[in-house]
């Protein structure tokens, strides 16, 4: 009688009958659609009317997942894993991250930026700040990384968050009006792009 007890415990927690009421969910998502914006101390550059940028301290290009691909997981839906998980709060859409992991980023401008020429990768003059530490008075200290590595962060946590800044480090010095393309590729082959508003400098 005990085995007869036994034996559908052993299904549910082997993952071959169900052990709680979460609806399928698609775990993974690739992006589909990608927004730059023209930021200018923390406000879209539009606002603006005939601004001309004289300073790089304070401008920024902004990236969002306007719209995202939820997909399905490789491996079967069952496992030791999530019925070990099946009492903790249902997962949604996307939540293990992006399905195939950014490999590479470029940024682009349709305008000559120092001794770049149009159209060429001007990815060195753009920097993420990541967070380090607080400081003894309790103030958030942020470590300046090349934009290659904010690969890392697009990776682990970007459908979590609205936007990532990239910030400017040195003025194209030629007064001329730029728009930015950036582009992502993932490890598929795919990728996504986006064209910021066009900035005066």
């Amino acid at each position: 009688m005990k085995l007869f007890k036994i034996f559908p415990l052993m299904l549910v927690f082997m993952g071959l009958i169900p052990s709680c009421c979460c609806p399928d969910v698609d775990p993974f998502y690739m992006p589909t659609e990608m927004t730059v914006k023209s930021i200018w101390n923390n406000s879209l550059y539009d606002e603006f009317e005939d601004l001309t940028i004289e300073e790089a301290d304070g401008f920024e290009l902004w990236l969002e997942f306007t719209k995202r691909e939820f997909l399905a997981d490789m491996t079967p839906s069952f496992s030791f894993i999530n019925q070990a998980m099946a009492t903790q709060p249902c997962p949604g859409d996307g939540e293990q991250g992006l399905k195939h992991k950014a490999s590479g980023i470029k940024i682009i401008s349709t305008s000559d930026f120092q001794d770049i020429p149009a159209g060429e990768s001007i990815n060195h003059f753009f920097h993420v700040l990541e967070y380090d530490e607080d400081s003894e008075e309790g103030t958030p200290q942020y470590l300046k990384v090349e934009l290659e590595n904010v690969l890392s962060s697009i990776n682990t946590g970007y459908v979590y968050v609205p936007e990532i800044a990239l910030k400017l480090s040195s003025l194209p010095e030629n007064n001329l009006a730029h728009s930015f393309s950036v582009k992502l590729t993932f490890e598929d082959g795919s990728t996504v792009s986006g064209v910021s508003s066009e900035v005066q400098f």
